[in-house]
């Protein structure tokens, strides 16, 4: 019998819920060494993580396809690091192995969809924490309460040369959408928890350098002292629309 079956097979019995004796194809594989018992062990760890890594990257299977993705995952599982015994964790430096491979040197947008992806899920993972109302934001602001400006507590910003929202949505609807990437500009977005579900927003450059900067520095004067140095105080107008638009949801 194959490996693959008795693999199978074990699987099926721990699986079962009957209290029966093991297969007899299990119970005659007691010819193998202890390494391809456990051989058997490591098989089933390595095809839990490469479902786990679909899930987490579903639009960089799709991107890939099925053959090219497995051959990608099954290398960089068996380097990955499984030291907190977690699939939680497991692709959080996938982006970084995969701008090494040459064979894919010309997917130069692929590193920053997969960050892209891994936000997205760190992101749906978090818990939801409370925000305040536009309005409430504005009273305090009038009434001279506040000085600082937060972003949602589980928001990640993310920048890209390429347009990497763009591509990511653009597959959603599509297999092999037809796409010419210099008539996309670079992403800029928000990654956002809305009742347990990642939404990405596209952010104009002013926008993003305000939030970028507003997450360095929360005081918004010192905030402004900071965009300042960096020749940026434009950026400032677009303190309105970051907070109509929730991207920035509580004051202190």
């Amino acid at each position: 019998m194959k490996l693959g079956q008795l693999q199978k097979e074990m699987l099926n019995w721990i699986h079962s819920s009957a209290s029966e004796p093991a297969p007899g194809c299990i119970q005659a594989a007691s010819s193998l060494t202890p390494e391809q018992g456990l051989s058997v062990y490591r098989n089933s760890i390595h095809e839990i993580a490469i479902r786990a890594l679909k899930l987490t990257f579903p639009i960089t299977h799709r991107l890939l396809g099925e053959g090219c993705f497995r051959g990608v995952l099954s290398n960089y599982i068996r380097n990955a690091d499984f030291s907190d015994h977690s699939l939680e964790n497991v692709g959080q430096d996938l982006h970084e192995y995969v701008a090494r491979l040459p064979e894919l040197e010309q997917l130069t947008y692929l590193p920053d969809l997969i960050l892209l992806e891994l936000s997205i899920h760190r992101c749906e993972l978090q818990p939801e924490w409370p925000s305040m109302s536009l309005e409430a934001i504005q009273s305090a602001i009038q009434q001279g309460t506040v000085s600082q400006f937060h972003l949602p507590a589980n928001a990640t910003l993310l920048a890209s040369d390429y347009p990497v929202l763009d591509i990511w949505q653009m597959h959603q609807q599509f297999d092999e959408p037809e796409m010419n990437l210099d008539d996309y500009s670079p992403s800029r977005v928000l990654i956002n928890q809305q009742h347990h579900q990642a939404i990405c927003f596209a952010l104009s450059q002013e926008q993003f350098d305000l939030l970028s900067a507003l997450l360095e520095q929360p005081d918004l004067e010192k905030c402004c002292e900071l965009l300042s140095s960096r020749g940026q105080e434009d950026c400032l107008s677009a303190f309105s629309s970051c907070m109509e638009q929730g991207f920035i949801n509580r004051a202190t």
